[in-house]
């Protein structure tokens, strides 16, 4: 009897361990779920903010980029314009010294010697100090884009990178860094 007496206690005993070894083990497993839930909800969030940053450089790019195209529409058309009234301005000193030519031509066939010096010499000295060049009114600005170095910019540095430090177990995890 002793010996059942000692059997049972010791039955007793082990099945009270293993019982409390059972509530353990869901505990865990139930801690264990919870981690993993808040893990796949963490993973869920990171993933927002990377495509919310993403569209947000997005946007940055295409403000800039229509900012440039819009400072370049500027320079064109400011710089087609003063081509423009050079272009005239040419026009119309090319019609003046050709009015001065047939002039003083009609001048010098049919007018009198003295009419000849005066008008010739009064109309020649304006056009010779105005005198009008291509260089003097419009020269096309040099216009360059510059494009940033993209050699020299990763995408780790524009939108940022994935990185796993200690988990709360203490345990190292997988680090993934993309570049």
């Amino acid at each position: 009897m002793l010996f059942r007496q000692i059997m049972a206690e010791t039955s007793t005993n082990a099945n009270d361990l293993v019982t409390s070894r059972v509530a353990d083990i869901r505990k865990d497993s139930d801690r264990l779920k919870t981690e993993r839930e808040k893990f796949i909800e963490d993973i869920g969030k990171q993933q927002t903010t990377i495509r919310q940053k993403g569209e947000e450089l997005k946007t940055i790019i295409d403000r800039k980029v229509e900012e440039l195209l819009h400072e370049l529409e500027d320079i064109k058309a400011e710089s087609l314009s003063r081509a423009m009234a050079a272009e005239t301005r040419l026009q119309q000193a090319a019609e003046t010294v050709q009015s001065y030519c047939d002039c003083s031509e009609e001048i010098r066939t049919n007018g009198k010697a003295h009419d000849v010096v005066r008008y010739a010499d009064a109309q020649a000295t304006d056009l010779l100090e105005d005198r009008i060049t291509y260089a003097d009114l419009y020269t096309s600005p040099c216009v360059m884009f510059m494009p940033a170095d993209t050699d020299q910019l990763s995408t780790r540095q524009l939108l940022g990178h994935i990185s796993t430090p200690l988990s709360s177990s203490g345990i190292v995890s997988l680090f993934y860094s993309g570049v």
